[in-house]
């Protein structure tokens, strides 16, 4: 037993120096494929020395301590090196993916690399497992709101819609609120449903439209009553109807799917009426007619908030709300008690118009112009066709987030990229790009900085105009 273990002791040591020379014979090659020798330019602020194996390591002031050969004079290795990057991934993977500071430490007993710690990040963000943590999401400019979200038109004409809920009813059942928004006037109109079924959603939809008239233009995520009722409007032989009717197909325009920001104009109000709900309710559970009743209350009480300042100085004008704009502008004639002939009606025609004409005035001056856009500051990395992502998703861990590559980049009205289609191993997916993550942005292949000239022109010249002389002993300390 003894000398098995003997024989097998002496074999791992055989193979331990046989690894040994044949890193020895590797670093050697590859400082002579990189390296003059130790007058090397890059070694300008270095002291090196060239050992019995002549390979080129570097002098320490740790010469007379107690410690080993391979501390004390680290070989050199080049900063740019496919094989300082698989070293570097080796001692990355042996130590449970350690990070940069850690690897310099643990590389550092056996090698000085040049540009050690650059090196050392380039090589991890090769590393696909510790990719997947690493990886962040790509961002874009918020787009300019389409024309039909700013052009003053008739209440509810361009139109979102949500549902949310449940809310509890005495007898124990569950209902729901369908929210229809107006995208232009921000008004709001709510409908009690008992179902999230598509037929529920058609009749709530239906009642929305005998009061409020009929949208043109209506947006929505991918709801599957949404979905199921945009199907059954695709079902009708709308060239019939158009022929012998004045009816236009309503628009149905669906976001992106987990693009729940897209929909950011009826979040918005789904929040004010849950709040506004959550208040008034508390723990109470109401009958159908007491909760159609309450909808209604908070309905007017949302419709009511103001769009614009509201001044504290009594003869400013009173702030815009989207009941002025549902409603117009209430009247205190009493036209049962006047003679109505042609002239008065005219007069009274010309009169609401002029109200009509002041409120969208005023609308367009003190609310649409003060929308605007926020500071966007661009990243380097752009989406390309062919690129390796991750799909991300709010209810997944990161782990189980699919993986797949770009085949289709699809741009806005203002050329901005801001959906992509992705193809994975479950088929192709239509994501937005805050949904991606990309796995290949490390720039292991940028060129490489060269030393500042410190007697060109542009060197000695500031952005502000004056001369300056850099320090030559100083010049490859900055740039490293």
């Amino acid at each position: 037993m003894l000398t098995m273990i003997a024989n097998q002791h002496s074999a791992n040591k055989q193979e331990e120096l046989n690894r040994t020379d044949a890193e020895k014979a590797l670093f050697k090659l590859l400082q002579q494929s990189t390296f003059s020798g130790i007058k090397d330019e890059k070694f300008k602020n270095l002291q090196v020395f060239e050992d019995e194996d002549c390979i080129i390591r570097l002098k320490t002031r740790l010469s007379y301590g107690e410690f080993e050969e391979k501390f004390k004079y680290p070989i050199v290795l080049p900063s740019k090196s496919p094989i300082v990057t698989a070293l570097i991934l080796e001692e990355h993977e042996n130590n449970s993916h350690a990070g940069t500071q850690t690897l310099q430490s643990l590389l550092r007993e056996d090698y000085w690399i040049l540009k050690s710690r650059k090196t050392i990040r380039n090589a991890i963000r090769r590393c696909n497992n510790c990719q997947v943590y690493m990886a962040t999401k790509v961002d874009c400019e918020a787009a300019p709101l389409p024309k039909e979200r700013v052009q003053a038109d008739i209440p509810f004409q361009v139109t979102g819609v949500d549902m949310f809920g449940p809310l509890f009813l005495k007898d124990g059942s569950k209902s729901w609120v369908a929210l229809f928004t107006c995208a232009v006037y921000r008004a709001v109109h709510l409908e009690l449903v008992t179902s999230l079924s598509t037929d529920a959603f058609k009749n709530a939809f239906r009642r929305f439209v005998s009061r409020r008239g009929r949208p043109s233009i209506v947006y929505s995520d991918n709801g599957t009553n949404f979905v199921g009722m945009n199907n059954q409007f695709k079902s009708i032989n709308w060239k019939k109807i158009e022929k012998f009717g004045a009816f236009q197909k309503i628009k149905w325009r669906f976001n992106p799917p987990t693009a729940a920001w897209w929909g950011g104009f009826w979040e918005r109000m789904v929040g004010v009426v849950k709040q506004t709900l959550r208040k008034v309710l508390g723990r109470a559970s109401l009958e159908y007619e007491d909760l159609q009743t309450v909808l209604c209350d908070v309905e007017g009480i949302v419709n009511r908030r103001p769009l614009t300042y509201v001044s504290e100085d009594p003869n400013d004008l009173t702030p815009l709300s989207p009941y002025l704009f549902l409603t117009g502008n209430k009247s205190s004639d009493v036209p049962e008690a006047d003679a109505i002939d042609g002239k008065s009606l005219n007069k009274r025609w010309r009169r609401m118009q002029r109200v009509r004409e002041d409120l969208r005035s005023r609308f367009r001056k003190e609310y649409l112009g003060q929308l605007r856009s926020n500071a966007f500051q661009k990243k380097n990395y752009e989406l390309k066709i062919g690129d390796k992502v991750m799909i991300g998703h709010d209810n997944q861990k990161r782990l189980n987030w699919p993986i797949g590559r770009i085949e289709e980049l699809i741009k806005g009205k203002d050329g901005q990229i801001r959906v992509v289609k992705v193809k994975t191993e479950d088929g192709m997916l239509l994501r937005p790009i805050q949904r991606i993550y990309p796995l290949e942005t490390y720039e292991d292949d940028a060129p490489e900085e060269k030393p500042v000239e410190t007697g060109s022109e542009s060197a000695n010249i500031t952005r502000y105009g004056r001369k300056v002389k850099f320090p030559t002993r100083l010049t490859y300390m900055y740039l490293d």
